[in-house]
């Protein structure tokens, strides 16, 4: 299995994150790990970067969800003649894509279990 520590260590390596963030993200990285050493083909090296990135940023996605989940659809702020707009579908396509960037890159170490090979009887 692939060593929890190992993708929260990954993880603050390519973000920053506050202390809260960094408590948030434990739990995150290690369902992410969990998640893709079960996709791994048996014999996988479990400490292969790719494989590690992989669930880096899939705990990563993860994290990003539930903030945008936290900030209540809040997304503009004025103050007098200043006004703060922030998108967090913006923020989001970015975290989707890194995430689908790191599993393509790992791809090859997953097992395919989306296809089954059957006999057809006659």
């Amino acid at each position: 299995m692939i060593n929890a520590s190992s993708v929260y260590n990954r993880l603050c390596e390519i973000t920053t994150l506050d202390t809260e963030g960094a408590a948030t993200c434990l739990p995150l990285c290690a369902e992410a790990a969990l998640e893709i050493s079960a996709k791994l083909i048996s014999g996988s090296d479990e400490t292969n970067p790719a494989a590690i990135y992989a669930a880096a940023t899939t705990a990563y996605y993860r994290y990003m969800l539930l903030k945008c989940l936290e900030d209540d659809g809040v997304t503009q702020f004025k103050a007098g003649d200043v006004t703060v707009t922030k998108s967090t579908d913006c923020v989001m396509d970015a975290a989707q894509k890194i995430k689908q960037d790191a599993l393509l890159a790992a791809a090859p170490l997953f097992g395919d279990d989306g296809f089954i090979f059957r006999q057809v009887g006659i």
